[in-house]
């Protein structure tokens, strides 16, 4: 596959569902339930300039992932970061606003991803190991506002 062709296949997998689905997968098993995830029915947790927490929520977080792609002569790799953006209001300053990942490079033919249709369970494993530090950094953050 062309490079170009390599970009737009990554940008098509949606990691921001993979990455909300880990998140909510380590609040359920791990987080003690300590935060409750509403759905608010927009892409991703919601879109970061728009979004205002449900009435009965207590704070809404938003999760960006930004990912790029390259090729390159021995391998192919992807940049993966989250953009995590926590508001109380919508009119308020937020409660944290933190990236998560950035710098990390997966050399995806060093993880054995032989074709595109392997690329998917690459940002599920790395969406899964940002997701500890993505929920513990909200809570602490909430815990202190």
């Amino acid at each position: 596959m062309r490079p170009e062709q390599l970009e737009q296949h990554i940008r098509d997998i949606r990691p921001d569902a993979i990455v909300v689905d880990a998140f909510q997968r380590f609040a359920t098993e791990t987080g003690r339930d300590l935060i409750a995830i509403v759905h608010t029915g927009v892409h991703g947790m919601g879109s970061i300039e728009n979004a205002s927490p449900p009435d009965d929520a207590d704070a809404l977080l938003t999760l960006r992932v930004e990912p790029g792609a390259t090729c390159v002569r021995q391998s192919d790799q992807l940049s993966l970061l989250i953009h995590a953006r926590l508001v109380r209001k919508p009119d308020q300053a937020p409660v944290i606003e933190k990236d998560f990942g950035g710098g990390v490079k997966i050399g995806m033919r060093e993880e054995l991803a032989a074709n595109p249709n392997q690329h998917a369970p690459l940002y599920e494993a790395w969406a899964k190991s940002q997701a500890g530090p993505l929920y513990w950094g909200v809570l602490a953050a909430l815990m202190q506002k």
